[in-house]
């Protein structure tokens, strides 16, 4: 809270005192690559899927999609409504199907499900193979092999 209370009022300065801040009210984050993450996460719904250009990670230049797949983790094959579902889906998405996408855990999402995707070494044509392969994994009655 200290350090809240030193953001708003350094915050209320900048502003020329014009506008007061509430420390109570204030969500601190590490820069502005998590801030969007927060945002995203509490403006998403339920099975929503959202592009966010570049700039976003100075070292990456494409885009990164951050895609929910809560309907998988419904199926049977995975423990539903668990992030030990969502790092079985991980797993298998890294493992079969040789895509490494980001688990929404990693990302503090809370809702399970949720995945980022960085097309960024992609070639444009390559994006509906990796597509196929995410639904192949999707299926659980299909082998990725």
């Amino acid at each position: 809270m200290e350090l809240k209370l030193a953001m708003s009022g350094f915050m209320s300065r900048v502003m020329g005192g014009v506008v007061s801040f509430e420390p109570s009210q204030m969500v601190l984050t590490a820069g502005a690559t998590p801030a969007i993450e927060t945002l995203c996460f509490c403006l998403a719904d339920h099975g929503d899927a959202f592009l966010v250009p570049t700039p976003y990670y100075r070292s990456m230049y494409g885009n990164e999609e951050f895609v929910s797949m809560a309907e998988v983790l419904d199926s049977e094959d995975f423990d539903k409504n668990s992030e030990k579902g969502e790092l079985e889906l991980w797993d298998k998405l890294l493992n079969v199907a040789k895509i490494n996408v980001t688990p929404g855990s990693a990302c503090h999402c809370i809702e399970p499900g949720w995945f980022c995707c960085c097309f960024t070494t992609l070639a444009q044509e390559a994006i509906p193979v990796v597509m196929e392969w995410i639904l192949k994994v999707a299926d659980t009655r299909t082998s990725c092999s």
